[in-house]
């Protein structure tokens, strides 16, 4: 084998060893990545429940009934007793 051919081959292997060690190291960062969308998505929700429960007693306390505008923002309305 010539010599240019040896050091193409070693280089290709260089390569190859660092696209594997680049898979690996994206592979762990992503599966830490999705486990931290994981618990912001339950933390989201856990604020969202929060905030319509609060909203409810509010209202229930007020005597008017929950609303919600085209916005998303929480509002209560008189009962039209």
């Amino acid at each position: 084998m010539n010599p240019l051919r040896r050091i193409r081959r070693r280089l290709d292997l260089a390569a190859v060893e660092q696209l594997r060690a680049e898979v690996a190291r994206l592979a762990t960062e992503n599966d830490q990545l999705r486990d931290r969308l994981g618990r912001a998505e339950d933390e989201g929700e856990f604020w969202r429940r929060d905030a319509i429960e609060m909203h409810l007693q509010l209202c229930e306390l007020d005597h008017r009934e929950p609303g919600l505008t085209v916005d998303g923002l929480f509002v209560s309305v008189s009962r039209g007793d």
